[in-house]
């Protein structure tokens, strides 16, 4: 991992014999402990690409996720599973979890939003188990603002006033400190009650009220100014607000004795200058620089600091690659004193060219979209990519809003240096329009991102942690997989003489899945690599040398989430104007209507099956698997129901007026009368075993006994499932699922039953086909067209997409994002036209 590293001793006032410290010896050391840290603690980035930003309650959102190596961003081979959460931080709670299967660093989900999601804004969070080995704020994290379909938004004046106010003004002494008697540069930031940045101006006071410095905001709140602070003196700043009125902030004190940096990475295309200050008595010293990007050291100096102002020069062909690069300063006894980020923008990603096959479409007329992927030299690329395709007038999307390419490169690794106290310091992801820093039609981008880079701290470890070398055990493994672990001992509570043999029998949707191990003389076991999808039901058995199998199996308890940090939003972010708003919850009302629409059109009510005792009492509305409420349709099944059956669908042969079962050898369809998709075949009905959805093979690994009632749901009941159940629904209800179960019952010997949650099963986005005329006419306002998570583009990098246009007369919203294989990213933004 570590490359040549440039040491460059610079002689100032004496030869180079003059140095008798071991000053290599010094440098080499913190290098090598680097080296070490990172190979010990190797780190994750997780990146998502959702359909978009903003949803109303029973949408569906759509993601792409992405998990690299934090160093090189090249794709984690070795990680299998990733977490992905919607929280809700005023609650303190995960609303909804989805675990996503990762293949060779992508995989691909989805999220239901219930109709009875409150409407506020939700934080979404991806993460692996190895990445909560470190703080959680490396864990990617996205707010999601959710609202109610054919609600009225509006914004409360007084509120809107309030967010124009300054609310706080930090200053950032480049380099950490101010030092009194030399000159510095002093970045600064101005924001509101969100930490937005305010365009405004102030005046910094000496203590006899004269004025020594002003300073006013270049770009996003922040700007950058002169200081030089006198000894004995004390400051303070004043931040003139819209009312003219001045606003007072607290002032970095100077230190006596100390140091300062300063890096001018914008003067010259070769090298980038550093200039260190001090006012130390040091004549036999010397200070050192080091510099890294992401971690990987690549250039590293001494300097004798016998005189106040030395200056270092960094090569920028010593820098490898794009991104945040950290500048550190150590004092003669190893100390870091000073730091600084920059950003090496060398334009090397990805570039992605989109282009629509016709300048315009007519409603529901096929629309093709050409990919052409290319490398900063205008190579053919191969990678992986998602592509989002919005109605524009519907979905306003940021156009510098964050992306695979600004989130890996620049938001990944650094953070908003916040007074802790302020409303917005849990509020992440302050960099604003941060895609805006890449857009090579910006001539400022480069100014601008320098100013920010005075501004923010680095984020992926501290040099004190580097330093103390201490070595700790992971709490956190990587998975390339699930593990299910515990032990076995004799009733008696002792480890048996010989090792025990166990078998896990795992039934998921592909079928049951058997595996074998034997137990550590400790009675330990553990069973890894394993995959399997949903709600998944496992059974361990384990056995004596001699057959016996009077054992107890006690299993390791699976891991709790990671804690969610509180978090009470006193205003709304005012992403989204309006009236903007106000149409795009219109129009989903009436998309949604239009599919409960045509689940009652399209299916006739199931007759009335007589079940003995009470449909919908007490017990039925407590059961957390029915987030229907109450069936159409109920079955319930006992031991006399259940007799002869070898398939869950079996059951209802005969049993439910309007269900139609038939059977090819051991394949079981179902068919709800009147049941139609959109353009008018027939369709099976959704599937849910204890509420998760699952495919129909999932159904094979249940046995029917197991089964404790089947509900069917038609029309406005099955509508909360969305397009997916055109065919209606048919939840099976396990008695292990029910909470009330009693597991005594089945447990033998040696025997140990659970549900484990697998992967999520990963459905296909839905978008209707015209090629065929419909059954049913009504207007299609899809606010998300097209919707595919994962494209590959061929050895000539080019890739082509097709979906069919919407009934509006629109503008639509072409997002790409991807990556290769190397670790370069890319971009690609486009518009198509419904006229």
């Amino acid at each position: 991992m570590k490359k040549k590293i440039l040491l460059s001793f610079l002689v100032l006032t004496c030869t180079f014999s003059a140095f008798r410290f071991a000053n290599e010896e010094f440098i080499d050391n913190l290098l090598n402990k680097l080296e070490a840290y990172l190979q010990d603690y190797p780190q994750q980035k997780v990146y998502l690409h959702t359909d978009r930003s903003y949803y109303a309650s029973g949408d569906t959102l759509w993601f792409s996720s992405y998990v690299l190596g934090a160093i090189g961003h090249t794709s984690d081979s070795l990680t299998k599973v990733l977490y992905v959460d919607l929280t809700d931080r005023r609650l303190g709670k995960v609303v909804a979890q989805r675990i996503i299967e990762i293949d060779n660093g992508t995989g691909r989900g989805d999220i239901a939003l219930p109709d009875t999601l409150a409407v506020g804004t939700y934080h979404l969070r991806a993460y692996t188990q190895w990445m909560r080995n470190s703080p959680d704020d490396l864990f990617f994290e996205k707010e999601i603002s959710i609202y109610k379909p054919n609600s009225t938004v509006s914004y409360d004046q007084n509120k809107l006033q309030k967010l124009g106010e300054v609310s706080d003004c930090q200053f950032f002494p480049e380099g950490g400190d101010l030092v009194t008697g030399i000159e510095s540069r002093v970045g600064f930031k101005i924001v509101n009650m969100l930490g937005q940045g305010l365009e405004c101006e102030g005046i910094v006071i000496e203590d006899k009220k004269d004025t020594v410095a002003l300073f006013a905001t270049e770009h996003a709140g922040m700007g950058y100014f002169s200081f030089t602070p006198n000894d004995g003196k004390t400051y303070q700043a004043f931040v003139k607000q819209a009312d003219g009125v001045f606003k007072p902030f607290e002032f970095p004190t100077a230190l006596a004795k100390g140091y300062f940096l300063q890096v001018d990475n914008l003067s010259n295309k070769d090298n980038i200058k550093v200039y260190v200050s001090h006012n130390q008595v040091a004549a036999d010293a010397f200070v050192s620089l080091v510099v890294h990007q992401r971690g990987e050291t690549v250039w590293a100096s001494k300097a004798s600091a016998a005189k106040r102002n030395i200056n270092f020069i960094i090569p920028r062909n010593k820098i490898p690659e794009d991104g945040v690069v950290v500048v550190t300063l150590f004092d003669p006894t190893g100390q870091p004193r000073c730091e600084r980020l920059l950003f090496e923008k060398k334009n090397d990603w990805l570039n992605v060219k989109l282009n629509m096959s016709k300048p315009s479409y007519q409603p529901r007329e096929k629309m093709e979209l050409d990919l052409a992927v290319t490398d900063a030299k205008g190579q053919a690329v191969k990678g992986s990519f998602s592509v989002a395709i919005t109605d524009a007038n519907q979905v306003k999307q940021s156009a510098f809003r964050s992306d695979i390419l600004s989130y890996m490169l620049l938001q990944s690794d650094c953070q908003e240096r916040v007074n802790k106290t302020a409303y917005f310091a849990d509020v992440k992801g302050a960099i604003e329009d941060p895609a805006a820093y890449f857009d090579k039609e910006n001539l400022q981008a480069s100014t601008h991102l320098d100013i920010l880079m005075m501004t923010q701290g680095w984020r992926r470890f501290t040099w004190q942690a580097v330093q103390e070398a201490k070595k700790n055990n992971p709490q956190f493994l990587i998975e390339n997989g699930f593990e299910i672990t515990g032990k076995v001992l004799k009733s008696n509570g002792k480890p048996t003489e010989k090792p025990v043999k166990l078998t896990l029998l795992v039934k998921d949707k592909n079928g049951p899945q058997f595996n074998m191990v034997e137990s550590q003389t400790d009675g330990t076991f553990g069973f890894y690599q394993l995959n399997f999808y949903d709600s998944t039901s496992v059974m361990l058995q384990g056995k004596k040398d001699q057959g016996g199998r009077n054992l107890d199996i006690s299993l390791n308890k699976q891991k709790d989430l990671p804690k969610i940090r509180l978090w009470q939003p006193k205003y709304n972010p005012l992403t989204y104007s309006q009236l903007d708003l106000n149409a795009f919850l219109k129009m989903t009302k009436e998309m949604q209507d239009f599919e409960k629409g045509l689940l009652l059109n399209k299916m006739q009510m199931l007759q009335e099956v007589k079940i003995k005792g009470k449909k919908g009492g007490p017990d039925d509305e407590r059961d957390t698997r029915k987030m229907y409420g109450s069936a159409d349709k109920s079955l319930k099944i006992d031991d006399i129901t259940c007799v002869g059956a070898f398939h869950p669908l079996q059951l209802l042969q005969g049993r439910m007026a309007g269900v139609s079962i038939t059977a090819n050898g051991t394949t079981y369809t179902a068919q709800i009368r009147g049941a139609a998709t959109m353009t008018g075949g027939a369709v099976e009905p959704l599937y849910l075993v204890d509420g998760v959805i699952v495919d129909k093979d999932f159904l094979v690994g249940i046995q029917p006994c197991d089964i404790e009632a089947v509900d069917v749901l038609t029309g406005a009941t099955a509508a909360i499932f969305g397009s997916q159940a055109y065919g209606g629904a048919i939840s099976f209800l396990t008695k292990q699922g029910n909470k009330n179960y009693d597991w005594s019952k089945d447990v033998l010997p040696g025997t140990s039953m659970l549900k484990l949650m697998g992967y999520a099963s990963p459905r296909d986005f839905y978008h209707p086909k015209y090629d065929t005329k419909p059954t049913i006419n009504h207007s299609d306002l899809r606010s998300t067209l097209y919707w595919n998570p994962k494209i590959e583009t061929d050895q000539n990098g080019k890739a082509s997409v097709s979906f069919w246009a919407s009934d509006a007369r629109t503008t639509l919203d072409i997002r790409v994002e991807g990556i290769n294989k190397t670790g370069k990213m890319g971009v690609g933004k486009a518009t198509g036209v419904i006229k």
